[in-house]
């Protein structure tokens, strides 16, 4: 198989914690043909420290602080591979992440191979992605992180660009518009931490959505024909109809089980109502009565059989 250099690119902002993990990660990629470059964003903790620990395997830039947008863009400036790829330095990548995205890219001859999720730290899932279609996108539907495969060559005239949110979404989306060509990596998985109080778990999609509209309406000066600002707030809403409608029949069936076993419970209280009546008549009958006469003596007379030595 041919192998095309890669650019990995680590962007680091106060992640000394993590960033070692990530770097391990590279380092022990299957795929051998990688040039892996760590950007530390002017971070205030012992992140440089960490990251200059492995500089003999790695290419190193550390200055003021600019922001995500600003390291994302100065990556693809200086990577070197025909492929690039970003890896948050609180993420990472499985070991053979890299050899299955490069092998999907060159054989459909994709711009953008996107994986699916494994989300983990405080919460733990997985989300599998559908295949591609911008409209998908377009209604976050299906998401594409940087840390998905990308052609260097289709990033010609794109850069990130949204600073107040969703940076990722909003440079795929201008790819994918532009007719890059976008193929799911269906068995490969980027390792995504999620941490309560990050940019990413602060807002609800809902407090974020007027930025995100802001995101669509400047695609749809430029694609009216393909995007409607007006589309992912629906495509919410109406989702969020569906999860409400399914809720209320989860609450339906709740209560009817509720209902049936109330109704079984007042029938056992029933039963044992008449039970404990007959029973008091059984006591109180002429028979039991004689009965416990005839067998009381008995039980005074019958003692039990020892054995004798």
């Amino acid at each position: 198989m041919k192998t095309p250099l890669v650019s990995a690119i680590i962007t680091c902002y106060n992640y000394g914690e993590f960033v070692g993990e990530a770097i391990e990660s590279l380092l022990a990629q299957t795929y051998s043909n990688i040039e892996i470059i760590a950007i530390d964003d002017g971070s205030t903790d012992n992140s440089l420290q960490v990251i200059n620990k492995y500089q003999s395997n790695l290419r190193v830039i550390s200055r003021a602080n600019h922001g995500i947008v600003y390291t994302r863009n100065e990556g693809l400036r200086i990577a070197k591979g025909e492929y690039a790829v970003f890896l948050d330095a609180d993420d990472f990548f499985d070991k053979g992440y890299i050899e299955q995205m490069v092998a999907i890219a060159e054989k459909t001859h994709a711009d953008v191979v996107y994986p699916n999720w494994h989300v983990f730290g405080d919460q733990e899932y997985r989300t599998e992605f559908a295949e591609f279609d911008v409209q998908k996108l377009i209604k976050q539907e299906l998401h594409c992180t940087a840390e998905s495969l990308i052609r260097r060559s289709a990033t010609v005239d794109h850069e990130f660009e949204s600073v107040a949110i969703a940076e990722d979404w909003d440079y795929f989306l201008g790819l994918a518009l532009a007719g890059k060509k976008f193929v799911l990596a269906a068995d490969s998985y980027i390792n995504y931490r999620v941490r309560t109080g990050t940019r990413a778990t602060t807002k609800t999609l809902w407090e974020n959505m007027y930025d995100f509209c802001a995101i669509l309406e400047k695609w749809q000066q430029k694609y009216p024909d393909v995007v409607n600002h007006l589309d992912l707030p629906i495509g919410c809403g109406m989702q969020r109809d569906g999860q409400i409608d399914e809720l209320k029949q989860k609450l339906a069936t709740s209560e009817a089980m509720v209902k049936k076993q109330d109704q079984d419970a007042r029938q056992m209280r029933h039963e044992i109502s008449r039970l404990d009546k007959d029973i008091h008549k059984i006591y109180r009958s002429k028979k039991y009565r004689i009965g416990e006469t005839i067998a009381r003596p008995l039980a005074l007379v019958k003692k039990p059989h020892r054995e004798t030595k």
